[in-house]
């Protein structure tokens, strides 16, 4: 009679016990087929040893990044709802201390998705009257600038660098009953804090911007003496320069504008800080 081969595995990988071993090893000794099997899961697990030790180049890594998130690109991720969202149920704003002490938040309403990660909290500020999302994922990438949308109801909200995006004042919709969208930005476009002369009583420079994917757009940034602005021109998306509307998300610290833009045409937004970087987002 043969062992299992799980039992041969584990011989193999030295968990059995030493009776069990000693047993095993003997039988391995006098059975060709037994030996084999052992032989070459031997070999099969130090070669996956072998794989496991060995980092992958800087290079690699860095084109997987790239290549997860052109995957990514213009998608629209849709959420899911999570089982009890109907009774809405208290949070408390701090850990510590008795609960009389720290005003309490709803959670209106969670949905998720399970590919990419991504829950989305719709949460009620019984103080300041307000409802807000908290979109929520171990990848900031995936919450941080992006649409969360609502299309039975044709709205749409930009959350900030933490996921957060306010609803406004307290509505009486049932959220949960709601279905949720994410999307992700078509194109991402990254400018570093400006330098205006202080002197100068305008200023205006132009420069043009392009991805891998053959998004451009033609960027002015302005400044006069009362305000500074930057003027967005979009060029091209994914290579085509005859496209349907866009939306151009520009943000700056706490700060997020969206407007709409089609072809040909130029949109122009204020600029809160013009020392502080900004990020161009599209969204077809």
């Amino acid at each position: 009679m043969h062992p299992p081969r799980e039992k041969l595995k584990l011989f193999v990988e030295g968990s059995l016990s030493s009776a069990e071993s000693d047993q095993l090893a003997a039988h391995v000794e006098t059975c060709e087929f037994c030996r084999e099997f052992c032989d070459n899961y031997s070999a099969l697990l130090e070669s996956t040893r072998a794989v496991s030790r060995e980092e992958l180049p800087r290079s690699a890594l860095k084109l997987a990044d790239k290549l997860y998130w052109q995957a990514l690109s213009g998608k629209i991720v849709p959420l899911s709802p999570l089982g009890g969202n109907a009774a809405a149920s208290d949070m408390l704003l701090a850990a510590d201390g008795p609960a009389e002490r720290f005003p309490r938040v709803q959670n209106l309403a969670t949905h998720y998705c399970e590919d990419p990660e991504i829950v989305l909290r719709v949460m009620r500020d019984p103080e300041l009257e307000q409802d807000y999302l908290q979109l929520i994922s171990d990848d900031t990438g995936l919450v941080s600038g992006v649409l969360v949308q609502l299309p039975q109801l044709g709205r749409e909200f930009v959350t900030d660098e933490s996921g957060h995006a306010m609803l406004g004042e307290r509505s009486p919709q049932n959220w949960d009953e709601l279905k949720w969208q994410v999307k992700m930005p078509d194109a991402v476009f990254d400018l570093e804090p400006l330098a205006y002369d202080p002197e100068a009583v305008q200023c205006s420079t132009d420069s043009i911007l392009e991805t891998d994917a053959g998004d451009r757009i033609q960027v002015t940034l302005e400044g006069r003496a009362e305000s500074k602005q930057i003027t967005i021109r979009v060029l091209g998306v994914d290579g085509a320069s005859d496209f349907d509307a866009v939306r151009v998300v520009v943000s700056q610290e706490d700060n997020r504008q969206l407007k709409q833009v089609g072809p040909s045409q130029s949109v122009a937004f204020e600029l809160i800080d013009p020392h502080s970087a900004i990020n161009i987002r599209l969204f077809q």
